[in-house]
């Protein structure tokens, strides 16, 4: 009887154990997943429509903006991403092509605002492609972070108030190249200027013209080349017949100012020649030739350049680990999204409006090459332009030599 009682006992606790254990085993998995679920709802995205040119002219340099934005995306999620009232954020970027067309520029932003409903914009180049863009952005309240702008008051001005442009551009360091251009060659007094002719010529003639006159130089109308030139020769010939004391190209392609060097050279033109636009000395060598590098300096970096200020070492490394190089449209990139991304830190919002009056009300901001200002109100009408020290390069010899950085102003 003890027996048959014992193991009674012994049968009902062994199921009542069994019962506890799957509960126990259930209870844990729903626990289990309910932190799953809570981990997946605590990070929510911030959509960045991204509009690049990634076919078409010039694209093979212009599409490393690009580049340099994913750089910006990778390194923000790594660092945790963005906090905005306690929410934590990681960055997404939709990448849109222009195909250096308007039609096309306009309905990457109208598809990225409609369809894939982004928070914000960045990217683009050149005048044209920028103008395009603003007409849907400024419309619909969408703020538009650039990395560039040629001066031009269609294109950037007190019309785009939700427009932004993040880094230095035409005006900021075509001062500083006619700067050192004063202090290196003090004889030079007439310059014989190339331009792109893509809707900016006239304007950016304008622009020219107070420098000459500030810095004392005689500078006729800009020889104009179009997006679809391929053989520069014609180009220089207009410039040589000018008989200036130096030659400098502005807004354009790696490929035309290396090719209007290699042919001055070639055509017997031994006197200064400058860019005032990013060309790198390294892209530009390549194209010239040894032969013809020397008497020539430009605004550039490349993975090379020594004593790298702020994140642009480090934006470097992981630019040669992913592409194999460092380039300067790679940190304009980057600046666009890093930048963009402190105001929306400010604002502690992705509302578009709110976001442009935080960012109106920052006098300093951090870059690629470390603190930078922001202003431009005398300049463009609108204190939305980020700038600070840029870098430059020259060429002796045919070897590159990093002059460091210089001071920009943008008042």
């Amino acid at each position: 009887m003890f027996k048959r009682y014992a193991f009674l006992v012994f049968a009902i606790s062994l199921v009542i154990s069994m019962l506890l254990m799957s509960c126990s085993k259930a209870a844990s998995t729903t626990t289990a997943a309910t932190s799953a679920a809570k981990a997946t709802d605590s990070v929510k995205t911030i959509l960045i429509g991204d509009i690049e040119n990634l076919t078409g002219a010039s694209s093979d340099q212009l599409k490393t903006v690009a580049d340099g934005v994913d750089l910006a995306k990778d390194y923000i999620n790594e660092k945790g991403g963005v906090t905005i009232n306690g929410q934590k954020y990681l960055i997404e970027v939709i990448l849109q092509d222009n195909k250096m067309s308007a039609e096309s520029a306009t309905a990457a932003a109208t598809s990225l605002i409609f369809d894939k409903k982004v928070n914000f914009i960045v990217g683009s180049l050149p005048t044209h492609i920028m103008k395009a863009i603003h007409t849907v952005t400024e419309a619909n309240k969408m703020i538009y972070a650039t990395c560039w702008n040629t001066g031009t008051a269609e294109e950037y001005g007190p019309t785009t108030p939700y427009q932004f442009v993040t880094w230095d551009s035409s005006l900021e360091q075509m001062s500083t190249a006619f700067a050192y251009l004063k202090e290196k060659y003090p004889d030079v007094k007439t310059i014989a200027s190339i331009n792109v002719d893509d809707g900016q010529l006239k304007e950016m003639d304008v622009h020219i013209q107070k420098f000459a006159v500030q810095y004392g130089y005689t500078i006729k109308d800009s020889i104009g080349w179009t997006l679809d030139t391929v053989d520069f020769t014609p180009t220089v010939q207009k410039a040589l017949a000018q008989n200036a004391d130096a030659i400098m190209t502005g807004n354009g392609s790696n490929e035309m100012a290396g090719q209007v060097l290699r042919i001055a050279r070639e055509l017997g033109y031994t006197k200064p020649i400058m860019a005032w636009n990013q060309s790198p000395a390294r892209d530009i060598l390549t194209i010239a030739g040894t032969s013809a590098g020397t008497n020539w300096f430009s605004h550039g970096m490349d993975e090379n350049t020594p004593n790298k200020p702020g994140l642009s070492a480090t934006i470097s490394e992981r630019a040669m680990a992913k592409y194999g190089k460092l380039d300067m449209l790679q940190l304009d990139g980057f600046n666009c999204l890093y930048t963009l991304i402190q105001a929306v830190e400010a604002a502690q919002s992705l509302d578009s409006t709110a976001v442009k009056n935080a960012w109106e009300k920052m006098t300093t901001i951090d870059t690629v090459f470390g603190s930078g200002k922001i202003g431009g109100l005398e300049t463009y009408g609108i204190a939305h332009s980020v700038y600070g020290p840029i870098p430059m390069q020259a060429m002796v010899d045919g070897k590159i030599v990093d002059l460091g950085f210089f001071e920009t102003s943008c008042p």
